[in-house]
């Protein structure tokens, strides 16, 4: 760039256009004294700066790979909170169908039960009943089991005598055998 500069100073040795470029690029032969070691300092200076700008364009560069890189991290992101969103709704509707399961078993459950315990009051009902029943039967076994007990043993006495009837009557028909032979 300065070499350009020293062709347009050469070819018009105007001082104006000295003045209008900055001292960095003057030519070192209209420098005045002392000015060369400022020269030399801004062109250090601005070497410093041109690789500070290739340091920014490699920064610029890395930042370029993590934004793409973050980027498809982001959709991944969303693709996952929409996953997500999808397991948890599908979740919801079955803990909504367990319950809803849950509250119809629930209510044939209480169907049963009021069945059951309609059939336990008829039941204990009837228990009542035979119970009463029993009370009133109770007072009529004892004279029947006398009864029993009496007509037991006129039943035990009448098989002694039909065995002794029958033990007579083979002694007695022995006998009728003995006669008659």
């Amino acid at each position: 760039m300065s070499g350009c500069l020293d062709d347009c100073i050469d070819g018009c040795p105007d001082y104006f256009l000295l003045q209008l470029a900055p001292p960095v690029l003057w030519p070192v032969s209209y420098l005045p004294s002392g000015l060369y070691q400022r020269r030399h300092e801004a062109e250090l200076k601005l070497n410093g700066a041109e690789t500070n700008l290739s340091r920014v364009d490699d920064v610029i560069e890395q930042l370029d790979g993590q934004l793409n890189t973050l980027a498809r991290q982001a959709r991944q992101a969303a693709r996952y909170r929409s996953i997500l969103d999808e397991l948890r709704q599908s979740e919801g509707l079955l803990l909504y169908r367990r319950w809803r399961e849950a509250d119809i078993a629930l209510a044939a459950a209480i169907e049963q039960l009021t069945a059951a315990t309609k059939l336990a009051a008829s039941g204990q009902g009837g228990a009542a009943q035979a119970a009463k029943l029993r009370l009133e039967l109770d007072g009529k076994v004892p004279p029947l089991r006398e009864e029993e007990a009496i007509a037991g043993a006129i039943v035990q006495r009448l098989r002694v005598e039909r065995d002794a009837l029958g033990d007579q009557e083979n002694r007695a028909r022995a006998t009728i055998d003995t006669l008659r032979n």
